[in-house]
């Protein structure tokens, strides 16, 4: 049987596509943003007054030329922040965020003119704090986060942090891990509650499976301790991949153990639409310490899994892939059924080790089918 490439969850994973900061802008009408956005915070009064028309509006881009102008550093002086306040001032609303969705506090961001940016966020009214809290996540800034988070009340910071993009489905955190900018996921994290965690984008895509295909071994840990066993088995919807699927995929199998030792017996059976389930995975790859541990938590008919195109269990798999040392593991822990399983040419373990010339896996597997165990 021909070897059969791992699909590259690395690549899969980086088409995450984070459209927060084109949200479209509506005039007085907020409730069409283009954010799913909580009923109460719609109620809510604006601080910087949207109605204010004082000459024909300039573009977003025209605006922050002009205050780059009253600084060349990226550190504003009192002063210059005074000046810039003024002239903000001026300016209708449509200049801070445009219809188009342009927001003068991503070029702020993007430039690192931090101070600036602060100030920007004085003149935004409070429905647009999360157009904020995605670009700081987009461009790493954790003081503008926690300054937005600092001006909502306590029982209404997961409202903000739990918005999805309406385009993508994603989740500021999401955001931040796809950048990445993991101090600010990790902080994230820390405030947001389990219903905003297990958010996924609109391609399934969880942070746990993003930040476990990405190899973020601190993220992951932060989400596993804040999440149940049952949540770590959520699946992403075209290939059906877990987070476990994903570490293991990718090569990150400290992440695996991580979560192997979380995970409860039905998550650790999943498998993506290949059939390919975590132990087949950890065969191929060779990871000892995962399939022993992996081995120590599954019965016996459990290591006997076919893969749904193949037919091939992970002794087969990891014979097919000269993993001898894994077949001789997985032959000490498996019945005498499953070590006379076939695969879909109707090639058992025996004859696949035969192929290969695996002397001492022949030798092992003569020995158990002639037992009586």
């Amino acid at each position: 049987m021909k070897k059969i490439i791992i699909l590259a969850m690395g690549l899969f994973y980086t088409e995450l596509q984070a459209e927060p900061l084109k949200l479209p802008y509506t005039g007085e009408n907020k409730q069409t943003l283009g954010v799913q956005k909580n009923k109460d915070m719609q109620k809510k009064s604006a601080p910087y007054n949207t109605t204010r028309v004082a000459r024909q509006p300039a573009s977003v881009d025209e605006v922050f030329k002009t205050l780059c102008s009253f600084s060349p550093d990226k550190k504003w002086s009192k002063k210059e922040l005074a000046q810039a306040d003024s002239y903000l001032n001026t300016l209708p609303y449509t200049c801070i965020r445009d219809q188009a969705g342009n927001s003068l506090i991503a070029n702020a961001l993007s430039a690192q003119m931090y101070s600036l940016a602060l100030l920007i966020i004085e003149k935004m009214p409070y429905e647009d704090y999360i157009v904020c809290i995605y670009a700081a996540a987009l461009y790493g800034n954790l003081e503008v986060i926690q300054a937005v988070i600092g001006k909502i009340p306590l029982d209404e910071v997961n409202d903000l942090l739990n918005f999805q993009d309406s385009a993508s489905g994603a989740t500021a955190l999401l955001v931040s891990l796809q950048h990445p900018q993991l101090e600010i996921a990790c902080e994230l994290i820390k405030k947001m509650n389990k219903t905003g965690l297990k958010l996924a984008n609109n391609r399934g895509i969880t942070p746990l499976i993003l930040a476990a295909s990405k190899g973020y071994t601190k993220v992951v840990k932060a989400l596993v301790s804040k999440l149940s066993s049952e949540d770590l088995n959520a699946q992403e919807n075209s290939l059906k991949v877990t987070a476990l699927l994903a570490a293991l995929e990718n090569k990150h199998y400290d992440i695996g153990l991580i979560l192997i030792d979380k995970m409860n017996g039905i998550g650790l059976k999943l498998a993506d639409n290949s059939g390919l389930t975590p132990l087949i995975v950890a065969a191929i790859q060779g990871y000892t310490n995962v399939v022993k541990t992996l081995i120590s938590k599954f019965s016996q008919e459990d290591l006997n899994v076919q893969d749904s195109k193949y037919k091939c269990t992970a002794l087969m798999w990891a014979l097919n892939y000269q993993n001898s040392k894994m077949a001789l593991e997985l032959i000490k822990s498996m019945n005498k059924r499953g070590l006379m399983l076939a695969d879909i040419d109707g090639n058992t373990p025996l004859t696949i080790a035969t192929q290969n010339g695996y002397t001492d896996v022949v030798a092992l597997l003569n020995k158990r089918l002639a037992s009586k165990s």
